[in-house]
């Protein structure tokens, strides 16, 4: 019997994938794995430049989390608060932005409590492996939201993430 949960699903699949080696390649990743949950999903590419800032661009934003987020983001990108340098030129001197690229992304889902995984997106970037959580909270609207959402790198062989797909499944109460 196939397992129904959205999280379980994801990081088998992701386990399947990765086989012996340290990060799954996203090229091998296929979405049609799961045409039922995809909606509930989103995709990042990941850029990390020689000077540690980190560029995430929505490659993917499935109809449940632009609900959630309020619009339909893919496409856009949100800059890690690291320096950044442009080409050919030196690094700046100030960031370029006062949060976390995470806390930019949860913020822009609304603070919706099951996003909070989003925080901890640069960290996963740095140090690659599998988040998953679970838990229950109140939601913007009052309401008791019971979730579960897992964010899941992929990359290169040596362990340089250049994808990241995030999970999110809930319900109100």
């Amino acid at each position: 019997m196939q397992d129904k949960r959205l999280t379980h699903r994801l990081t088998d699949y992701w386990n399947q994938l990765r086989g012996d080696g340290h990060l799954p390649n996203w090229k091998d990743f296929d979405s049609k794995e799961f045409g039922d949950i995809w909606e509930q999903c989103c995709g990042w590419k990941v850029e990390a430049d020689q000077v540690s800032s980190i560029v995430y661009t929505y490659e993917y934003v499935g109809k449940s989390i632009a609900q959630v987020a309020g619009k339909d983001m893919t496409g856009q990108q949100y800059v890690s608060s690291q320096l950044v340098a442009e080409a050919g030129k030196p690094a700046p001197k100030r960031a370029v932005a006062e949060v976390k690229a995470g806390e930019l992304v949860a913020k822009h889902f609304n603070n919706f409590p099951a996003a909070r995984i989003l925080q901890k997106i640069d960290r996963i970037v740095k140090r690659p492996a599998i988040v998953i959580e679970e838990g229950r909270a109140d939601g913007n609207d009052g309401k008791s939201v019971r979730f579960r959402s897992c964010l899941l790198p992929f990359g290169t062989e040596d362990g340089k993430v250049t994808h990241m797909v995030l999970g999110l499944s809930w319900k109100q109460y």
